[in-house]
């Protein structure tokens, strides 16, 4: 099993022996959409992924039952469960 952080905001994981996703976790923001990277069909919009011009956002929000900010980095796997740091400064474990 492999776990993937994607642009989008969501935590995938594969079955890499099968090639499938097995789950994917989205964030406020994956759902939220607010950057419009995805189109309607969950395709990437080439055109608000690579704009012409350099822009800075911050984007907050994962929500399970709880909201945290973004995952920028990759997640960590130990004992059944998905270790992932936050932009809000914590930690959190996802069973």
């Amino acid at each position: 099993m492999g776990y993937v952080g994607v642009i989008n905001g969501s935590l995938l994981a594969f079955d890499w022996e099968k090639g499938s996703l097995l789950w994917e976790f989205q964030t406020a923001f994956a759902r939220e959409n607010k950057l419009q990277v995805l189109n309607p069909d969950r395709t990437l919009n080439q055109a608000n992924l690579l704009p012409n011009e350099f822009f800075d956002q911050n984007a907050f929000g994962l929500e399970r039952i709880f909201s945290v900010g973004s995952i920028m980095s990759t997640p960590l796997v130990s004992g059944g469960l998905v270790y992932i740091s936050s932009t809000d400064g914590n930690v959190y474990a996802i069973e």
